[in-house]
């Protein structure tokens, strides 16, 4: 048995051949393909959209948007990947970590006690591409006129009828649901700040290119009075997002939403094996199960050696220097010692999942 890795991008045969359309245009950077995904979105759910060059530049855009003084502080949660997180401290906000349920998603009944005065904004993931609990966040965030900020890196949700979140941020990178390589999206319902966001996004400049160079007597730059960073998307990928998504983003959410069920069925029955919950809104991202803390690692090992490859999404952020918590997190302490990343994507072969699963029981059984 070949060795299966825990993430295969699907690259479709006829996109391979389609990419050099966008080198026709002679424009590689930001143009037509990135402010057509901005449409995309903006068309569906109004407000406004920049496409950006990670979910990571996406989230410090939204960061930028809601600072106002060095006190400024955002709730995030303790279980996601580290930019969730790092991108608010390097726009210049306080982090406050806060703690998980049982499915690694914020806790919203525990939210008001890392609320204070400070308090500018809370970070909710739909981690692994589930979908967060966010009706009830939002109810509470009017209350406090907090933003409520949606990272959507793991779950797009293009078929949810609304985005709830003030900001929405998305990913397009290699391991996401639009394999692109790399890039992002921030989403934003509040109109009135398209300007600025633009701004940080251009490296405060007020204008893109493509509108500087629209005439052949290119015009002169015009600053603002907001600094910012390159952080926008170039045509290159952007075509190519637009083109997996009208031809692949609805057929992988099926095609991993089978691959999930397969592993249920199989995977319930195994005592020492913990399945997080699913709905139908979820995309289905990631496959992920608990086990006791005790064996993970020699389970890991296990699988290693029998060529299948696992990963453990994420480490607990109460544990990282830079941020900040009121408590140790311990629902999240539990989480991140116990979870486990098993191979999941729309390529994985029948014959590859099922000799997963069965080295998976094989294990289990020899353990009792």
């Amino acid at each position: 048995m070949k060795s299966i890795p825990l993430y295969k991008p699907y690259i479709p045969f006829a996109l391979k051949h389609s990419i050099a359309l966008p080198l026709k245009t002679g424009w590689l950077g930001y143009g037509r393909y990135a402010k057509q995904i901005e449409n995309m979105f903006t068309n569906k759910f109004g407000g406004f959209a920049i496409s950006t060059n990670s979910c990571t530049s996406a989230l410090y855009v939204a960061a930028r948007l809601i600072y106002s003084t060095p006190n400024d502080e955002v709730i995030v949660p303790a279980i996601t990947f580290v930019s969730t997180a790092m991108a608010f401290k390097t726009a210049g906000l306080r982090v406050v970590i806060a703690d998980v349920n049982e499915s690694g998603i914020l806790d919203v009944s525990l939210i008001h006690k890392y609320i204070t005065k400070k308090t500018k904004a809370i970070v909710i993931v739909d981690l692994y591409g589930q979908k967060a609990e966010i009706n009830k966040l939002k109810n509470i965030c009017i209350e406090k006129n907090i933003t409520l900020i949606e990272d959507c890196a793991h779950r797009i949700g293009f078929y949810d009828a609304e985005k709830i979140a003030d900001i929405c941020c998305f990913s397009f990178n290699v391991m996401k649901e639009l394999p692109s390589g790399e890039g992002g999206l921030i989403w934003c319902k509040n109109t009135s700040l398209e300007n600025k966001a633009r701004s940080i996004a251009n490296v405060g400049l007020c204008e893109d290119t493509i509108k500087r160079t629209s005439s052949l007597m290119h015009r002169n730059y015009f600053f603002s009075n907001t600094h910012g960073l390159k952080l926008l998307q170039n045509d290159l990928v952007a075509f190519y997002t637009i083109n997996l998504f009208k031809s692949r983003y609805k057929k992988n959410i099926s095609a991993r939403k089978q691959i999930f069920n397969k592993y249920d069925k199989a995977l319930l029955k195994i005592n020492h094996i913990t399945l997080l919950s699913r709905s139908e809104q979820d995309s289905f991202l990631m496959y992920v199960i608990k086990i006791p803390a005790e064996i993970r690692n020699d389970f890991r090992e296990y699988l290693a050696n029998n060529n299948i490859s696992t990963s453990m999404h994420y480490p607990n952020l109460a544990d990282h220097p830079l941020f900040s918590t009121i408590e140790l997190c311990t629902n999240a302490k539990k989480f991140s010692n116990e979870i486990v990343t098993l191979p999941c994507y729309p390529a994985l072969t029948k014959r590859n999942q099922e000799y997963i699963i069965k080295k998976i029981e094989d294990y289990f059984n020899n353990e009792n």
